[in-house]
């Protein structure tokens, strides 16, 4: 840690949990430890995780890092992490489903946060916190309150109150301009209503002919106004039905199997007994331990590509099992890897070919797709806050494609017995029932290295699209937060890019 004349400060903004909407303000090495209640206690001067801390957040020549505690659960961004570097907006997950906390470095150990800071903690906590809109309004008006009274500089505090002040008043005029058109919309209706009673009454050579005209012009500009708006409604639907028709064709199911290598011998690690069961060895005629999994990629639009996460092309990462076997020198290896497209009765092997070094994004290989598929393009623009997306995927894996599929099929299909992993997806595909699900969400909130949206999904959707109403994919679906009012992190589509370039420029 270099040398200076006072600690260095950050801020710890708790986004969640039973401290949600407070600022924790740190110094130099500090030590974390969370409660059963989700509750976070920052100890400085610690530098060591375990004893009840989960992890250590430590300034160093670079600015600030995170050491974690080896049994601990800690999401930087989404990304599970035993150590990494602390970056102005990380998304800190302290346990599994436990408080998500901001980090925010303090440059020359500034006490105060600005503006644009205390007002984006705000909405975050509001948004990720609530549980609820009353509630979610409720927790934004307090945590404003509580930030513009403690958390920024004293002369922001006063320019504030006048601001919140003129809003006020501004309101209140737009409350009574609102009236105002309220009332003549209505004299107008009345007005509407009289006439049409005219038009139906033995009165009608009384009513002019100028009458006439101003109210057809008035009834045909409101009949093209509500026209419009139905067109535009119908025209936004027809585009997500449109998305999703041409999108689910490029959508892989992916179905993979890793395991364990002694590096020593090169044996590989195997169940003890010829029936599957038991303790694991190097030894002996059991069968070779292989821990099988799903998830979702999609095909890229050249066709040879395929986008997935991280963590399902190197599962054993984010596996604590995994991780003991890792720690006591085995090596994992994959044992297979292959994908189904829909359509597709036959499925076609896969192969890693890079994962990115951060994000939870990951670029494979397969050049038996190239002939059948349309793949997706990826977006270069950035996502806009309030965007509609639709992500597909195939959640829950073959629990849910089963359950889609017709009584009949799934009857036959076990009428002799239990089936295995790999035979039943065979099944599935060629019975015609392999198929993404689709869901439709709102863009919550978007930074360089993550995308918030609400579209429902749960495990084994890892790894599909998220795409926009123009067809183009701004982002991987990577994570599910619970904590977060059922939101999902995305991995934006620049990243999935830089695998990309870094491929071209090997080939070079």
């Amino acid at each position: 840690m270099p040398q200076t004349d006072r600690p260095r400060i950050a801020h710890l903004v708790h986004l969640s949990g039973a401290q949600r909407g407070q600022t924790r303000r740190i110094w130099g090495i500090t030590s974390l430890a969370v409660a059963a209640d989700q509750t976070v206690t920052a100890v400085v001067g610690d530098a060591t995780p375990g004893d009840g801390a989960v992890a250590v957040v430590m300034p160093d020549d670079e600015g600030w890092r995170l050491e974690v505690a080896p049994e601990a659960k800690v999401w930087v961004n989404g990304v599970r992490v035993l150590h990494r570097a602390l970056r102005e907006g990380d998304l800190l997950e302290l346990g599994d489903g436990g408080a998500v906390v901001r980090f925010r470095p303090r440059p020359g150990g500034a006490p105060y946060k600005s503006m644009r800071e205390a007002v984006s903690d705000c909405v975050d906590t509001a948004r990720l916190g609530g549980r609820g809109p009353i509630d979610r309004l409720g927790v934004l008006v307090r945590g404003t309150s509580y930030e513009m009274a403690t958390q920024v500089a004293p002369a922001v505090r006063i320019v504030s109150a006048f601001a919140i002040v003129a809003v006020l008043g501004s309101i209140s005029l737009l409350w009574a301009q609102n009236n105002r058109l309220e009332q003549q919309l209505a004299d107008q209706l009345a007005r509407i209503e009289g006439i049409s009673g005219l038009l139906d009454s033995s009165e009608y050579d009384a009513f002019t002919a100028t009458d006439f005209e101003e109210v057809r012009g008035e009834l045909d500009f409101r009949i093209e106004d509500t026209l419009s708006r139905i067109e535009a409604l119908e025209s936004q639907a027809t585009a997500r039905g449109r998305v999703i028709g041409a999108a689910s064709g490029a959508v892989a199911f992916l179905q993979g199997a890793y395991g364990f290598v002694d590096p020593q011998s090169n044996r590989a690690l195997r169940v003890a007994t010829a029936g599957g069961r038991g303790p694991v060895t190097l030894d002996g005629d059991g069968p070779v331990v292989e821990l099988r999994y799903t998830g979702t990629g999609f095909v890229l639009e050249d066709s040879v590509h395929i986008v997935t996460n991280r963590h399902v092309a190197q599962p054993w990462e984010f596996d604590e099992n995994a991780a003991r076997l890792i720690d006591q020198g085995f090596v994992p290896v994959m044992r297979r890897l292959i994908g189904y497209l829909p359509g597709e009765p036959e499925p076609f092997e896969v192969r890693v070919e890079r994962v990115h070094p951060h994000a939870d994004a990951a670029l494979l290989e397969c050049d038996a797709v190239a002939a059948s598929v349309s793949g997706l393009r990826l977006a270069e623009r950035a996502a806009s806050i309030g965007e509609e997306v639709v992500v597909l995927g195939y959640p829950t894996g073959m629990r849910a494609l089963l359950a889609r599929a017709e009584p009949d099929f799934v009857s036959e299909l076990f009428s002799n017995g239990p089936v295995g992993f790999w035979e039943l997806a065979s099944h599935l595909s060629e019975g015609g029932y392999m198929a993404p699900l689709a869901t439709r969400g709102i863009i919550g909130q978007a930074t360089i290295g993550a995308l918030v949206y609400d579209a429902e999904t749960t495990h084994g959707g890892s790894g599909g699209p998220v795409v926009a109403l123009d067809g183009e994919v701004i982002a991987v679906n990577a994570a599910i937060l619970p904590e977060f009012g059922g939101s999902n992190l995305g991995v934006p589509a620049a990243l999935v890019r830089e695998l990309l370039e870094d491929e071209q420029t090997d080939a070079e």
